[in-house]
């Protein structure tokens, strides 16, 4: 599934503003339950560009796999209590995992 994402899942068509705009994406995947970001060796550029976004990364979730030429795996941090998942206003489910485009 694609990051940045529109209200129905679908490849946005853009790049965000900033990094806050990335960050809350996120957070909102996330509440709805997505547990994995991929970011593809070609868009490595992101953790440059969105400074803020790539130190969120490291201080809220954990870096289960990098490898330069493929990309890497971010997951969250194992959560001091399990929360049930956020409901989608739209009514869709969460994707397990998102991948940066």
């Amino acid at each position: 599934v694609h990051f940045p994402q529109d209200i129905r899942g679908a490849y946005a068509g853009w790049y965000p503003r900033h990094s806050d705009e990335a960050i809350a994406q996120l957070d909102r995947l996330h509440a709805m339950g997505c547990r994995y970001l991929v970011i593809p060796a070609t868009s490595a550029w992101w953790l440059d560009y969105y400074e803020g976004f790539a130190e969120h990364l490291e201080n809220s979730w954990r870096r289960l796999s990098d490898e330069p030429q493929v990309g890497a795996i971010f997951g969250p941090r194992p959560p001091e209590a399990e929360e049930a998942p956020a409901e989608d206003p739209a009514g869709r489910a969460a994707p397990e995992a998102v991948a940066v485009t």
